[in-house]
């Protein structure tokens, strides 16, 4: 625990520029956002979609001149994920992130926890700690984020999470 909190920190201190240098934070609350079907995996036979309530909140830094040069973002999605040919076989998923983005050294850090819990089961799925990327020159067709650190679980990178979580729903 004080390890994630001391990586908590330390990305949070990388990420955002200083305070002294920055104008008035500019916070937008954004209106929840109703999810429904939205796919999340494709597991052969069935694709699992996601049901939920996307609330979000962002703080943006400000420099002297008015632009943005830091966004904090809290995201929560609460619902279910569920097998697209029997929706009766689902689970609840939750989802509680804080994504700090600093848009002048393009990095990206999230830290918090996604997972789905089946009831009987205990944990499917678990993306968990914090992760960072470098976003520079992204354009999602030629150049995607690279990983620049990662610590705790994140089965939502690595085939063998969503295998389980295919599997359960199955």
């Amino acid at each position: 625990m004080r390890k994630s909190l001391t990586l908590a920190a330390l990305a949070t201190a990388l990420l955002i520029p200083a305070a002294a240098s920055a104008g008035k934070p500019d916070i937008v609350d954004f209106p929840p956002v109703e999810l429904v079907e939205v796919a999340q995996h494709d597991c052969g036979d069935y694709e699992l979609l996601l049901n939920g309530t996307l609330e979000r909140r962002s703080r943006f830094t400000l420099d002297e001149a008015g632009q943005d040069v830091a966004e904090r973002r809290q995201v929560k999605i609460v619902g279910a994920i569920f097998n697209s040919s029997d929706p009766e076989k689902a689970a609840p998923y939750v989802r509680s992130i804080q994504i700090d983005f600093n848009y002048v050294a393009g990095e990206r850090a999230i830290i918090g926890t996604t997972h789905v819990v089946l009831p009987g089961e205990g944990v499917l799925f678990q993306n968990s700690g914090i992760r960072i990327e470098d976003w520079t020159g992204v354009d999602f067709e030629t150049v995607f984020p690279s990983l620049l650190f990662q610590g705790g679980q994140f089965d939502g990178f690595e085939p063998s999470g969503w295998d389980r979580l295919c599997s359960a729903l199955a």
